[in-house]
């Protein structure tokens, strides 16, 4: 009788282990894509500059309404010049003329977390490939 409590114990003490390391079963962790592209990469006077591209990632929560910056690089700094959402498809556009805004741009995705009911969705942060401007 006491070594099938023994067993019973030691059993139930490696699945409160397993759980405890483990950590819940509903958590789950998404690592979006995502991508930039421009229109134009030569400017003359007056030309507007698009760039597009969208947030892809595992979960639609990871997609849809969420913050997209546009960065410049010059001098190796990192500057915020615009700010927008994406739509429902993750689908983002930035259109403006940069008067001396030429150089190297880069969008960013600062990531988020979002906790449900009974779940939690941890979108990871993400930042496009650099492409390039310049004027005529």
């Amino acid at each position: 009788m006491s070594r099938k409590v023994v067993a019973g114990a030691a059993a139930a003490g490696v699945v409160a282990a397993s759980v405890f390391i483990a950590g819940p079963a509903s958590a789950h962790n998404r690592y979006p894509r995502l991508t930039i592209d421009v229109a134009r990469h030569i400017l003359g006077d007056g030309k507007r500059a698009v760039f597009r591209g969208r947030l892809m990632g595992e979960h639609p929560r990871c997609e849809a309404y969420e913050t997209i910056r546009l960065k410049r690089i010059r001098h190796g700094i990192l500057r915020t010049l615009r700010t927008t959402i994406t739509d429902a498809q993750g689908e983002y556009r930035f259109a403006f003329n940069p008067v001396r805004e030429r150089g190297k741009w880069s969008t960013r995705y600062p990531g988020k977390d979002d906790f449900g009911y009974r779940k939690r969705h941890s979108c990871g942060a993400h930042r496009s490939r650099i492409v390039w401007t310049r004027h005529a």
